[in-house]
């Protein structure tokens, strides 16, 4: 058995909606060292509802394409995920790679099953933003858990991207890992005071930057509870 053949430059404005349907894409008996579930290598394409899983690679790749959701709202669609894409038991789960912007991963759940308990985690990681890709948003919603990390940004020229409103359960070795110059080392927030009962969050981080609270247990991220932006001096409370 062979890959799925991507979507070429050329097919732009492309919509594969599974979410009435809970289509698998299984990666299973794919020959080769390196194969990819769904490969996007163009512009404005939705891919919702698809469950791609146990590919050696990556499970969805955006690569050289700008303008592309993957995932939605998973409470639309009959489907088990509804517009969410179940992408676990890669190599990596999505991958933004080479050169593209704009591009938008919602609702997604990667690295466990539907029902969001299991242990299916991507090996090496859950969502990989690479090189030259700018300026694209990983959430709200998507949902990651016993991936070898949870999302990793990698790369000088990787700048601008926005991670806000996922929840990170069980991630096994990091939730967010900025490597390689990317993001331009942002620093992480440190916190100096967490006081629950009066909903007090109070720290430091890269001056100006938002800062998002979560309620947090033993099974990791369970609830965003609000955001908060630190002044000029990189104080927030």
């Amino acid at each position: 058995r062979s890959e799925l053949p991507g979507l070429s430059p050329h097919q732009t404005h492309i919509t594969i909606d599974a979410s009435n349907a809970g289509i698998i894409i299984d990666g299973t008996d794919v020959h080769g060292d390196w194969n990819t579930g769904l490969g996007i290598y163009t512009n404005d394409c939705v891919v919702m509802g698809l469950q791609v899983v146990n590919f050696a690679g990556s499970g969805i790749a955006v690569c050289e394409g700008n303008g592309n959701r993957i995932g939605g709202d998973r409470a639309l669609g009959i489907g088990p995920t509804g517009q969410g894409n179940l992408v676990s038991g890669n190599r990596i789960g999505i991958d933004l790679c080479n050169i593209g912007t704009g591009n938008v991963v919602t609702g997604n759940i990667i690295g466990t099953d539907a029902s969001l308990t299991n242990d299916w985690g991507n090996e090496y990681v859950g969502v990989y933003i690479e090189q030259q890709m700018h300026g694209n948003t990983i959430g709200p919603g998507n949902v990651l858990a016993h991936n070898g990390a949870g999302i990793r940004i990698s790369g000088l020229e990787a700048t601008g991207n926005t991670i806000t409103r996922n929840i990170f359960r069980q991630a096994d070795t990091a939730k967010i890992l900025l490597v390689n110059g990317a993001e331009a080392d942002l620093e992480t927030p440190f916190l100096t005071e967490v006081d629950p009962a009066s909903g007090v969050v109070a720290g430091t981080a890269c001056a100006g930057c938002t800062v998002e609270a979560y309620t947090y247990s033993d099974a990791g991220m369970t609830q965003f509870e609000g955001v908060v932006v630190a002044d000029a001096f990189g104080a927030f409370r």
